[in-house]
């Protein structure tokens, strides 16, 4: 079963053992993407400048501004002030350490940011769409169980499971750290909707649990969170406007 998406309870309070979820569409005014520009640092507004599209631009300062309105939020600064970095192999967290974990992602004009105390997490999303070589693809970098389960889908359901897999994979890839440089294909995720989230990576010694934490059926979503099963809460923002006056 996929998280339930609620609307935001009148006052915010992120606990040990539980993790948040907020689901955010980036639609925003050009008065929104203003004030959300502002609070990136100059490194952030570059990046920004980089992309090729005014879309993609935007996307990206809605995506961060509204990360670092949320964890300003958390940490009782302002979003400015959030001292943010990457690890070595990309992952963002707060410099200095601190007890808050957090992981983003945005496809298709949607965002997830996964929020935690003392557990690592990990999120991805992707907006389900055609993919016709999604078994080629499958042949590259799935195990070769998720292969099989993949072929064994109905096809009117195979791009679902496809971005299914993909999803979980990618959270688990974040969750750890390692970027690109765990393979894909050394580990398995379950992928087919008949079955429950489950993560089997058997080379790693740490426990980690697996959340179907998608926000709406023309996507696909996970969440990997470090330790046994914890209580996951899911929040719906309506746009940008939205989740920067909630946090704000």
């Amino acid at each position: 079963m996929s998280l339930s998406y609620r609307q935001p309870p009148n006052r915010w309070e992120l606990r040990p053992g539980e993790i948040h979820v907020c689901a955010v569409a980036l639609a925003a005014s050009p008065v929104c993407i203003a004030k959300l520009e502002g609070v990136l640092s100059p490194e952030e507004r570059q990046r920004a400048r980089r992309f090729r599209t005014a879309e993609l631009t935007q996307a990206f300062v809605a995506g961060r501004g509204i990360l670092r309105t949320i964890l300003g939020g958390c940490l009782h600064l302002p979003p400015s002030d959030v001292p943010l970095e990457y690890g070595e192999r990309g992952k963002p967290r707060i410099r200095g350490g601190g007890r808050l974990r957090f992981n983003l992602s945005h496809s298709g004009g949607q965002a997830l940011y996964a929020l935690a105390v003392d557990c690592e997490v990990g999120v991805d999303l992707e907006r389900i769409r055609p993919m016709p070589d999604c078994e080629s693809i499958a042949e590259r970098f799935f195990s070769a169980a998720e292969q099989r389960d993949l072929r064994s889908a109905p096809p009117r359901q195979r791009e679902a499971a496809f971005f299914t897999c993909w999803t979980r994979k990618e959270a688990y890839i974040k969750a750890v750290g390692d970027g690109l440089s765990l393979p894909l294909d050394s580990f398995r995720v379950s992928l087919l909707p008949s079955e429950p989230p489950t993560l089997d990576a058997r080379g790693d010694s740490q426990e980690w649990s697996l959340f179907d934490v998608s926000p709406g059926q023309s996507y696909a979503a996970a969440l990997v969170a470090e330790g046994p099963r914890t209580e996951v809460r899911g929040w719906a923002f309506g746009d940008a406007g939205d989740c920067t006056a909630y946090f704000g």
